[in-house]
């Protein structure tokens, strides 16, 4: 009689006519395809929504990086393309306010104060200087000139501006691609700025055949030519206004406007603004009685004696000027006051680029073909990849120092900033908070998915190049992978 010990198992399966499948008898699987996973779980909704997207980038002619972490462990939760990088829009100020967070502090002020010698009632050179506030108003060149008439000043020979925190290339890197561009969103830089280096002119119809009222905010600064004539109830408005530059701004207006309109306003970027807020200062001083003789010339770097300043609000709450309103003046001033706070002065562009460039290095975010020429992503400049900002991301929320502001300067879905109108269904919960981006070619979202009330989550970016004229389209499947990662985040808090 046979013995089981004495045959291999499966002569002996075979003598009692059991048919099984060699896997089962211990022989080499088949071959897994290329690329797949034997045994592994079944692709989660966020990694079929990402695969889904690049597919369909793909098929429109596109390029998609994309790239989906855990922010407590950095397990992937789903990529595509991660480390390609492409042209991220406005998707750069994520790293921008990461970076500035992270260097300069939330609780970080900017100061911008007047600089001179008093003489009795007499100061004969003025100097206003700044460090680079984004947000210096009028009101607060209005605070430093009362300060001066408060204490008995009464005449000032000379005001100069100190620029000398910044160089003089005061058109940030890939602006010059649209050098006729006047709009607001193109303003320049300065280390002393005023009301984001833009002007503001106001319109208002007066008696029918008659020129409308017109004036400028602030004031000061330009010298107008021109008029808007005022037609009949009915007939509209068309409002022509061109600027030149000088040593002051130069306006140019025609056009009409009809009765019956209220007042309406038009804002446009200043040329050249390193003597705007010179001109403003004296406009203030005159008016609060202090005259001041010949016009403002820049100058001033070596003059001491601090006479009054201003501090601006913390950084912590300046930088949702980036994450909310995309603010591209504000995202190139902090890009300028990182390469100043290198030691490098006055700072250029470059030096942000560069300072940028090592804290990216220092949090493992750097690799090769990222590029990074401004701080706002506009125009075609800088190139970063999804890993690249998930990584960032991920830093700054894991960064207790920093993570409130960041975290609270993106926009929240469904309630505020740019993704005011997206995600509905999570503005009760806040579950997504993200950085939007547009150019002709390119749209980007990352941010984050949190599940409210935890550390749970995933840190997100995607960036669509290519395709153009389907920004809609792109966005709505970018909104759908980013709904498919949200079951995740359920999911993820399950299995912890």
């Amino acid at each position: 009689m046979l013995s089981s010990k004495s045959l291999p198992a499966a002569v002996w399966i075979g003598l009692l006519g059991i048919s099984l499948p060699t896997t089962a008898l211990g022989a080499p699987p088949a071959p897994a395809p290329a690329g797949a996973q034997v045994g592994a779980a079944r692709p989660s909704a966020g990694q079929r929504a990402i695969h889904a997207l690049g597919a369909w980038v793909r098929a429109n002619g596109g390029q998609l990086s994309a790239n989906a972490v855990e922010l407590s462990s950095g397990a992937s939760r789903g990529s595509y393309s991660e480390k390609v990088a492409l042209n991220p829009a406005s998707n750069m100020k994520v790293l921008t306010a990461a970076a500035v967070l992270a260097k300069l502090g939330p609780s970080y002020r900017f100061r911008t104060g007047l600089y001179g010698t008093r003489r009795g009632d007499k100061i004969e050179q003025l100097v206003l200087r700044g460090h680079g506030d984004p947000s210096l108003r009028v009101a607060e060149l209005w605070r430093l000139a009362s300060a001066l008439a408060d204490r008995g000043v009464k005449h000032v020979d000379a005001i100069l501006v100190d620029q000398s925190r910044f160089d003089a290339e005061f058109i940030p890197p890939g602006f010059d691609q649209q050098p006729k561009e006047w709009a607001a969103f193109r303003a320049p830089i300065s280390a002393v700025a005023l009301e984001r280096n833009t002007i503001t002119l106001n319109v208002a119809p007066g008696e029918t055949g008659k020129a409308a009222r017109s004036w400028y905010a602030p004031k000061g600064f330009v010298r107008s030519d021109g008029s808007v004539q005022t037609r009949a109830a009915g007939s509209g408005q068309r409002v022509l206004w061109s600027l030149h530059p000088h040593i002051h701004l130069r306006s140019t207006l025609s056009g009409h406007i009809a009765r019956g309109i209220g007042r309406v306003r038009f804002k446009k970027r200043v040329s050249d603004p390193r003597l705007y807020a010179g001109f403003v200062l004296k406009q203030l001083l005159e008016e609060r009685g202090v005259p001041v003789h010949g016009v403002p010339v820049l100058g001033g770097a070596n003059v001491k004696g601090r006479l009054s300043y201003v501090e601006s609000a913390r950084l912590g709450e300046l930088v949702k000027e980036l994450g909310k309103r995309s603010d591209n003046f504000y995202a190139e001033t902090f890009f300028k006051v990182l390469g100043a706070e290198t030691g490098t002065v006055p700072a250029r562009s470059s030096d942000g680029a560069r300072a940028i460039e090592l804290w990216l290095r220092d949090i493992g975010a750097w690799h090769s073909g990222i590029i990074i020429k401004n701080g706002s992503g506009l125009f075609d400049t800088n190139r970063l990849s999804a890993h690249c900002i998930t990584t960032v991301l991920r830093h700054a929320h894991n960064d207790a120092r920093i993570s409130p502001e960041f975290t609270a300067q993106l926009s929240v879905a469904g309630v505020d900033g740019t993704l005011r109108s997206r995600f509905p269904a999570s503005r009760s919960s806040g579950q997504v908070r993200a950085k939007t981006g547009t150019l002709n070619r390119a749209i980007a979202l990352s941010g984050y998915v949190l599940r409210p009330g935890s550390q749970q989550g995933i840190a997100f970016s995607f960036l669509v190049t290519g395709i153009g004229g389907q920004h809609a389209a792109i966005r709505s499947r970018i909104d759908r992978a980013v709904k498919a990662l949200q079951s995740d985040v359920g999911a993820l808090t399950s299995e912890s």
